[in-house]
C-alpha cells in the first residue's frame, strides 16, 4: 500500500493522524507490525514516524530516483504494544 499526503496538506497534522489511524487499525485487527520506507531527504516524514514510534532497521542504499540522482531510503518498523 502507498499512502502520500499532497503539499497542500503537509501542516496541520493530518500525516500524524492518518499514522496514528493506521497503528489502531493494526492493534483492533492484529497486525503486529507496519514496515515503511522512506528518503533519507524527507526530513518532515522522518520527523513524523519517529513521532509515531517508528524505529529505524535498515538503510536502503540508491533506493530512490530524484531528478536523476539515486538517494538512500531508510526502512522503519513500528511494533504493536497494547
Amino acid at each position: 500500500m502507498n499512502l502520500v499526503l499532497s503539499k497542500n496538506f503537509e501542516e496541520g497534522g493530518i500525516g500524524y493522524k492518518l499514522v496514528s489511524y493506521l497503528q489502531q487499525y493494526s492493534i483492533q485487527n492484529g497486525v503486529g507490525k507496519i514496515f515503511l520506507d522512506v528518503a533519507k531527504n524527507n526530513i518532515a516524514a522522518i520527523g513524523l514516524y519517529e513521532k509515531a514510534g517508528f524505529n529505524t532497521i535498515r538503510i536502503r542504499k540508491n533506493y530512490y530516483m530524484l531528478d536523476g540522482s539515486s538517494i538512500d531510503g531508510y526502512e522503519y518498523c513500528w511494533n504493536m504494544t497494547v
